[in-house]
């Protein structure tokens, strides 16, 4: 299910993902990254009110995706009660690495959203060594864009265009199509505001993550897209 999302078959992967949530709940054991997973597809889709009722269901093992699901659908202040209170517990001392990182990238994707600057340089420090990773064993999202992203956020743009060009490289060496559609995405607004002499590069950019959203029918990421196309032709 994970290689159908990475493949961008997401109408695919969010139906396989729904059947075995359904199967995992029956039995009592639902695991926390299958229920990422299918919050990450609900969200790139722009299916919001799904997103939500599923986190919200009772039983969640991963409640950070509800302040994922708040970030996203513009309740910003609940995203960022809940960020603040998770990176207060959060035990980074834990024996589960693999849950620690997920749960750190999580936070920096929130940040991000919520524009908590603070959060997000203490998260990208906390991130950079994995910065050559695709994602973790429970989040398929590659570490560099999200690191772009914060760094962006934080007033460092060559860093961030490193880090969007780093991502660039892993997601065409894995074939994240989701993924290299977004960074693309990031790269080509970041050009666009801070590059203007590379005005064309960044409409390569803008141009590619176009048609990659339409097919993969991310509606969020295209309308965003396309607004930014729009500026460029009025």
């Amino acid at each position: 299910m994970t290689r159908l999302f990475i493949d961008g078959r997401l109408d695919e992967s969010i139906a396989l993902l729904e059947r075995l949530d359904e199967l995992t709940e029956a039995s009592g054991s639902i695991s926390a990254a299958q229920s990422t997973l299918l919050t990450t597809v609900f969200l790139c889709l722009g299916r919001l009110e799904e997103a939500h009722s599923f986190v919200t269901r009772p039983a969640r093992p991963f409640p950070i995706c509800v302040a994922l699901c708040y970030a996203y659908s513009g309740r910003l202040a609940e995203a960022q009660r809940l960020l603040s209170d998770t990176i207060l517990l959060l035990d980074t001392d834990a024996a589960d690495l693999e849950l620690v990182s997920t749960y750190l990238l999580l936070m920096l994707e929130i940040s991000v959203l919520v524009e908590d600057r603070s959060a997000a340089a203490m998260l990208s420090a906390r991130l950079a060594g994995l910065a050559h990773l695709a994602g973790t064993y429970r989040t398929p999202s590659c570490v560099a864009r999200h690191l772009g992203t914060a760094a962006a956020l934080l007033g460092k743009p060559d860093e961030a265009r490193a880090y969007y060009d780093q991502a660039v490289e892993v997601c065409t060496k894995v074939r994240f199509r989701p993924d290299l559609a977004l960074t693309r995405l990031g790269l080509a607004e970041l050009l666009l505001e801070l590059y203007p002499d590379e005005r064309d590069t960044a409409i390569e950019h803008l141009d590619f993550a176009i048609r990659e959203f339409q097919e993969m029918k991310m509606q969020p990421s295209l309308e965003r897209a396309l607004r930014h196309r729009g500026l460029l032709k009025a």
